[in-house]
């Protein structure tokens, strides 16, 4: 039975990441400044780089991975199951949308935001405005590009731009070990050893999704804000199943682990909060100093991409609307740009079920988010300072409660296995007091999302939650967006109705829970009136 995921139009998934736009010819090699990409030790090394120190390693570029004896068969190794499958190039050149990350900036839309941001007119730079320019492709190079560095005529380190997101941004420089990984010298060191080379351990769930939030979330000095989002770019709505699911296998299967998708829900979960709340801080205590002028991370505040899109984005009609926190028309609005809590919710709705049962650590979490949803929401210019004071706060309990520190060495949380997470998001789905899921979009499809997760994850025997699958198509086309592309902006096409509607049956919102009420209860069946 194929599964709902691959067919879903939802926004969080628009893009299977910040570069799937449509590929055109490469143009020639940019130039990049230096001051904006990862630092290197030296700009001028040996043709043989002879340390085992990954803070010396450089990137040496996908092609030199793209050897039919090594990477870059036109046919995967099906025999030797302990072995590679030695067509991990071909897979990411021909099938993976990373690959084109680097020519989507000059693609149609690439020149659309760069001309709707003011930095270029008929495909040019006017002049003036070159510093401006190359600071913000510089900024985007960080996600579109595996920046390579090579030797030119005089011996000098050059860092270039050639490829899209490649081999190394996830595997971690080549340098110092593209000529030995293979030996038996080296495949027989343990993880620890291999890092300190640069090969980064992707098969830690945790290392891996750590890599991925750096673009897909974002950082300090690479972020999508709302000035790329207005020229067109696509909001980052990130949740880390759902991408891996639609990645192209260039990896052979190993034998089934326990659970497996839960766990990299929960783990995509923690670091996407974190590293939202660290971009969060970042922006709230840059924004009271002065910014250069060539920068076009300006600072502006508050930086509208973190608020919920449909506190400005939102049909006219108080009746028929996806704007947040409509508690009564008579009554508006509580407040006036509901905070973007696409990263924060599903942890937050467990923490406030967990912390009515006593847990203080979970308690502490919610208080401190509660704190600064109230910062951000209670005027239209927050405090900086004081947002950034809760950020803190809220990464501190944050790390207190769940401890993340655990997912370095093993992938289960030891208080948060699958039975338990799926017991928690029965609470919070069949809890109306807490009436969570249905106050947003972003809260109804993370809460899919999840669920999803959860009945595609296998038992000890390999089984899955089969059963879900009508239910998840359903919400999946409830929370669904209309395809056609001048509807950009538009709402959910069936999302209608207020939260308490007087005809309850006419509200897709009790249409949604409903469903996730049913697929709750083939993932935790309830008990017997007999037991």
């Amino acid at each position: 039975m194929q599964r709902p995921l691959s067919q879903l139009v939802i926004f969080a998934i628009i893009v299977a990441a910040a570069a799937a736009l449509l590929p055109i010819t490469s143009s020639a090699p940019a130039k990049i400044d230096q001051r904006n990409v990862t630092p290197i030790s030296s700009n001028i090394v040996p043709a043989t780089d002879s340390t085992d120190s990954a803070a010396h390693a450089h990137n040496v570029g996908a092609r030199t991975c793209a050897s039919s004896t090594c990477h870059g068969s036109p046919r995967p190794d099906t025999t030797h199951a302990n072995m590679i499958r030695r067509d991990e190039y071909i897979i990411w050149l021909e099938q993976d949308p990373h690959s084109r990350a680097y020519t989507d900036l000059s693609s149609p839309l690439g020149k659309q935001i760069f001309t709707k941001l003011g930095l270029t007119k008929n495909g040019k730079v006017p002049q003036g405005n070159e510093k401006r320019y190359q600071s913000t492709y510089n900024n985007c190079l960080q996600c579109h590009a595996t920046t390579i560095e090579t030797m030119n005529k005089q011996g000098d380190l050059e860092t270039i731009a050639t490829e899209g997101i490649s081999c190394e941004s996830c595997h971690g420089a080549a340098s110092n070990w593209r000529t030995t990984h293979y030996t038996t010298d080296f495949t027989g060191l343990p993880p620890e050893q291999k890092t300190k080379q640069g090969l980064a351990n992707v098969s830690n769930l945790w290392q891996r999704t750590n890599s991925c939030v750096k673009c897909h979330v974002g950082s300090a000095t690479a972020e999508v804000n709302h000035d790329l989002i207005a020229a067109g770019h696509p909001v980052l709505k990130f949740e880390m199943t759902a991408y891996s699911s639609q990645m192209p296998k260039h990896w052979k299967s190993l034998p089934t682990e326990k659970h497996r998708e839960t766990h990299l829900w929960l783990i995509g979960q923690i670091s996407s909060l974190t590293t939202s709340l660290e971009q969060l801080l970042s922006r709230a205590s840059k924004s009271s100093k002065e910014s250069s002028a060539d920068s076009n991370l300006h600072q502006v505040w508050p930086e509208l991409s973190e608020s919920n899109c449909y506190a400005c984005h939102h049909d006219l009609d108080v009746s028929d609307t996806w704007r947040p926190s409509i508690t009564d028309p008579q009554d508006g609005h509580r407040h006036l740009l509901a905070i973007n809590d696409w990263y924060a919710c599903a942890l937050a709705a467990i923490a406030q079920v967990e912390g009515r049962k006593g847990n203080l650590p979970a308690r502490r979490f919610n208080t401190n988010w509660e704190l600064l949803i109230t910062s951000m929401e209670k005027t239209l210019s927050p405090d900086p300072a004081e947002v950034a004071a809760h950020c803190k706060s809220t990464l501190a309990a944050l790390n207190d409660w769940l401890a993340p520190t655990v997912f370095r060495d093993k992938h289960q949380h030891p208080k948060y296995d699958h039975q338990r997470l799926v017991t928690l998001t029965a609470a919070v789905v069949q809890d109306e007091g807490l009436n969570h899921i249905l106050q947003n979009w972003d809260r109804a499809t993370q809460t899919y999302l999840a669920l999803y997760a959860f009945s595609s994850t296998q038992d000890a025997e390999g089984n899955t939650t089969l059963g879900a699958n009508e239910n998840l198509t359903t919400v999946r086309d409830l929370l669904a967006f209309p395809r056609h592309k001048d509807y950009r902006f538009a709402s959910p096409s069936n999302f209608k109705g207020l939260l308490k509607p007087a005809d309850a049956s006419t509200n897709n919102r009790t249409a949604i829970r409903t469903e996730l009420i049913k697929i709750i209860n083939q993932l935790n069946p309830p008990a017997s009136q007999d037991e």
